[in-house]
């Protein structure tokens, strides 16, 4: 009987069981015929599939036969292609040469026309036919990034992927291992195909910016196309095409590209952004070379099979510099799968980029060992890899020089005493920071901020003393975060401090302390106020939004001058403490805010909205004031010209608001804010020097349009361009109001006028990196205004 079932147990192997195909792994070098030199980046493709690899730059590659016997099909334009049978027996060591293919070229033809015109028509068209089928595609990637400083190899990143495109959905990719030289650890390892840079597409993003392809639609109406000349790749021409942009002003590429006759589509390309490619500070210079090869494999879709990056960065700011940040990065592409069903899955969550964590947690090198075809290593690159260490940081690599390097800090390792020690320190100081200002109320204030931190809670105290009027403040903040997915918080918090009799998000104390410790007029009036708060807040699903709703119980108090000292010694009386209505305040808020947090001195554009009401019924809740106050901010940024670039041109907006009834106090009063002196962020009257406008109403509009670089690249001034300097055109109307019989009761001058304020100006943008310089007419008035503030820089 059981000799008999053998025969059965065979067919069962034979029908379920495939036996495992011959595997081979071999390697070898690509090179000249004739003259033995190595040919980088030549084609390895094995015939009848989908799969192949690239040689390294010093001719050398490394591929794994998945089943015997194999083809290998070699090519490099120039040169004829070779094809290589591998069996069994063969040696693992497989060493080609190709042979140069001469090309008569034939006498050139004068025309209106460049040929490369017609060529590239024809790329475009043919393109257009079969992307028109081409709705996903599928491969296995392989990345290594090498980082050199001036004089050595910094770091090595390597990483195996699934790399997914979809025509509809975007791009996907999957890291399955990852590998990296001992100084970086894992999350540090940035290697990977990223989003298939194919540079046959329409629109190609590099950092940021969007760049016209050269087979784009409209590429012969944005680039010139010039027919350098012809080399063979077996029987067929192929043409060498250089790209020159039309406009210098839209980021596009530079460079040389190679179209295969008969098919015409690119079979390589080796291409440079254009000098439109500009980056704001730390970026001193970004030079970096594109070169991407295709292949079909047989089909009629040109694919990319790999993609090498090469050149340096160069980041530094005034008085200080790094070492160019050397760059070379290869991938490469293979086993496509073309026009495969993806799973939505893929698509479901935001991030391009995931880590598969059972293939990296188990074993980070196991599919390293089972994929040895990677692209090889070149001998520095090999002793890189045995030599770095956990002690040659980026850190030290790249330290800077210049008169401000003293105090940039490059971590040395100790012995685990003076680390533990160190830590101990850290977390004693951890989240303090100081309370300082001066004002001419509280003279110096000093104290400290503290934070303490546990799962879903967090508690915030903070106290100190005024010399002013021998006093000191305190106060708390505990804030409930029931969890990372809750859209909920609370708050509750309690202060005996003084407050501001106007608030603004624009000058924080210690800026307006500065202006004042110089002998100028104080910025602000102020009040003592011991305050109670509770507030609930909901995030809600739409705009980064979230509606709070508080309660207020506030005790206000006058408080009066106590100094007028500066530190230049000038005699200057500064104007007394206004006598405000004091008493017991209790109100309801209701607030909404949309979009980015609030950043203010107009650094970067922003899309943010706020909206406040407060109601204060005396007759409802017991309070000693009765009013009902709005407010409404809302900033814009609409980008304008130059769309395609990283930072395009931009108009910048803000709208503030606010409206009162009842019995407003001064201490409610909304404000339009006017510049420090000579410093005038955004948004602000430029115009109008070391005040507020106040009132129980208001409205003003501040606007700015970022020209950035644009003036000085249409006039031909580089140099000024690539230092990012740049103008800016800005502008500003606004008034309030304030009734008669309110006004007569107050017991100051408010600065205040019954008609609107009205100014334009021009701004230099990006001096020194990171200032810029306002001119500023005023138009409700003959008066004009030079000050300076922080650039914008984004």
């Amino acid at each position: 009987m059981i000799r008999n079932s053998w025969p059965f147990l065979a067919l069962l192997y034979f029908l379920f069981i495939r036996p495992a195909a011959a595997q081979k792994v071999i390697e070898g070098s690509i090179k000249d015929r004739d003259s033995r030199q190595s040919l980088p980046a030549a084609n390895i493709q094995i015939e009848g599939t989908l799969k192949g690899t690239i040689s390294n730059d010093q001719g050398f590659y490394i591929l794994k036969l998945d089943e015997l016997p194999a083809t290998l099909i070699v090519s490099y334009i120039g040169y004829a292609t070779e094809k290589v049978r591998i069996e069994t027996e063969s040696s693992d060591r497989q060493d080609i040469l190709l042979t140069p293919v001469s090309y008569e070229l034939e006498p050139i033809v004068v025309t209106d026309e460049d040929p490369a015109v017609r060529i590239m028509r024809e790329v475009i068209r043919r393109k257009k036919e079969w992307r028109a089928t081409l709705n996903t595609y599928q491969a296995n990637a392989y990345t290594r990034v090498v980082l050199e400083n001036d004089t050595s190899i910094t770091s090595i990143m390597e990483s195996i992927s699934i790399s997914y495109w979809s025509r509809d959905k975007g791009t996907r990719e999957i890291i399955k291992s990852r590998r990296q030289t001992s100084n970086l650890s894992a999350d540090e390892n940035f290697a990977g195909v990223g989003v298939i840079t194919n540079l046959y597409d329409d629109d190609i993003e590099i950092a940021g910016f969007k760049l016209i392809g050269v087979t784009h639609p409209d590429a012969l109406d944005h680039y010139q196309f010039h027919l350098e000349g012809k080399r063979q790749r077996d029987n067929q021409l192929v043409y060498d095409i250089s790209v020159e942009p039309r406009n210098k002003l839209q980021p596009m590429f530079i460079g040389k590209i190679a179209v295969l006759d008969q098919d015409f589509a690119l079979l390589e390309v080796d291409l440079k952004p254009n000098e439109a490619v500009l980056f704001p500070p730390p970026i001193e210079n970004f030079n970096l070379g594109y070169q991407q090869q295709f292949n079909n494999f047989g089909t009629k879709y040109w694919i990319p099979i790999d993609l090498r990056v090469n050149g340096s960065i160069k980041v530094g700011f005034i008085g200080l510099h790094f070492p160019s940040i050397i760059i070379r990065w290869i991938s490469r592409l293979s086993d496509y799968q073309i026009n495969p069903v993806l799973p939505d899955s893929l698509f479901t969550e935001k991030e391009q980029f995931t880590v598969d964590s059972t293939t990296i947690t188990q074993n980070p090198d196991s599919i390293f060992t089972s994929n040895p075809e990677v692209v090889p290593f070149s001998e520095l690159e090999e002793n890189a890899y045995a030599t770095l260490d956990s002690t040659m940081t980026l850190e030290k690599a790249y330290r800077p020089t210049g008169p401000l390097a003293r105090f940039v800090k490059v971590e040395v390792e100790g012995d685990d005493g003076t680390d533990q020690e160190q830590k101990r320190k850290t977390n004693l100081l951890k989240d303090i920071s100081p309370v300082l200002h001066f004002d001419r109320v509280d003279e110096l204030t000093i104290g400290l901020k503290k934070s303490f931190s546990v799962p879903h809670l967090k508690l915030d105290l903070f106290g100190g003393y005024k010399t002013g009027h021998d006093d000191w403040f305190y106060g708390g903040q505990v804030t409930l975060l029931p969890g990372e997915k809750s859209r909920w918080k609370s708050r509750i918090g309690y202060y005996e401090n003084t407050d501001t009799r106007y608030s603004t998000s624009l000058y924080p104390l210690l800026f307006s302390s500065v202006h004042t410790l110089l002998g100028y007029r104080d910025y602000y009036d102020f009040f003592r106020n011991r305050k109670f708060n509770f507030d609930i807040s909901l995030a809600l699903p739409v705009l980064q939004s979230r509606l709070t709703l508080g309660y207020n119980f506030e005790n206000h108090q006058n408080l009066s001058k106590s100094t007028d000292f500066n530190l230049l010694g000038r005699d200057v009386i500064q104007r007394e403490n206004p006598v405000l209505p004091v008493g017991e305040l209790r109100s309801l808020n209701f607030q909404l805010t949309a979009g980015e947090d609030y950043i203010p001195f107009g650094i970067i554009g922003q899309n943010h909205l706020t909206l406040l009401a407060e109601f204060c019924p005396s007759e409802i809740i017991k309070s000693d004031f009765n009013y009902r106050l709005f407010k409404a901010a809302l900033d814009l940024r609409i980008p304008t010209f130059l769309r395609r670039r990283l930072l395009p041109n931009a108009f910048d907006i803000r709208l503030a608001a606010g409206t009162s009834s009842g019995s407003l106090p001064p201490q409610r009063f909304g404000t339009l804010d006017g510049a420090l002196q000579i410093f005038s962020p955004f948004p602000s009257f430029k115009s109008l020097i070391g005040k507020a406008y106040e009132g129980e109403k208001y409205f003003g509009i501040f606007w700015e349009h970022n020209f950035r670089t644009l003036p000085f690249e249409v006039v031909g001034w580089r140099q000024l361009a690539q230092k990012n300097i740049g103008i800016i055109l800005h502008g500003a109307s606004g008034r309030t109001w304030i009734e008669e019989d309110p006004q007569k009761e107050l017991s100051y001058q408010p600065v205040y006028q019954d008609r609107f304020h009205h100014e334009i100006g021009l701004s230099v943008n990006g001096l020194f990196n990171f200032f810029r310089i306002d001119f500023t007419q005023r138009l409700d008035k003959k008066e004009f205004y030079a000050g300076f503030t922080l650039s914008r820089i984004f």
